[in-house]
């Protein structure tokens, strides 16, 4: 049985081995890319899926921020305008470039390390993480109601390419916003 069909089968023991999101400085996180799940009667361990460091953001809102705020019109190359104005800035550290990933056809997740990297690297981000969101925010010109947002969901989350859209408190979309505004 491919492994895709294995997690599919036993979605709530992966759910339960591997969460869809967790904090930075779990207990878990110090371990995530060495964890398997082994599930009693199949022969086959399910290794640890992708984690990433980063939070997700609405197709739509993603390109009309990028439009409206950089001037830029390529979501996968999120970096690349980034990185020009960092470098205006003098290249302040501590940094770690945003990348981007598609999670489905109307969300990408932006992400700055993964569970694949090395131990060093995940270290620097998490240990440095409000300084880079800090310019992160000020370079992408993030209103105060997207960077609350944004830090709430900055999280360890696990990919997978899905064709069901994530909940609005989970996804920075243009209900998220409205629906945060009107909690408070």
């Amino acid at each position: 049985m491919a492994t895709s069909e294995l997690i599919l089968k036993y979605t709530k023991e992966f759910d339960d081995a591997f969460p869809p999101t967790f904090e930075f400085g779990s207990p878990w996180s110090a371990s995530i890319s060495y964890q398997t799940l082994s599930i009693p009667g199949v022969h086959r361990k399910i290794r640890s899926p992708l984690y990433m460091a980063g939070f997700y953001i609405s197709t739509r809102y993603f390109i009309n921020l990028l439009k409206d705020r950089l001037d830029w019109h390529d979501p996968i190359m999120f970096s690349t305008p980034i990185g020009a104005e960092w470098e205006r800035r003098g290249e302040p550290k501590p940094f770690v470039f945003p990348k981007v990933m598609t999670r489905s056809f109307s969300e990408f997740i932006v992400f700055f390390v993964t569970s694949e990297c090395p131990t060093e690297r995940i270290q620097e981000f998490v240990d440095n993480r409000e300084a880079i969101m800090s310019l992160i925010f000020d370079i992408v010109k993030f209103t105060p109601e997207e960077a609350d947002f944004i830090r709430k969901n900055l999280k360890w989350q696990r990919y997978s390419f899905e064709d069901r859209a994530l909940p609005d408190d989970r996804c920075l979309t243009y209900r998220s916003l409205v629906k945060n505004s009107s909690d408070t």
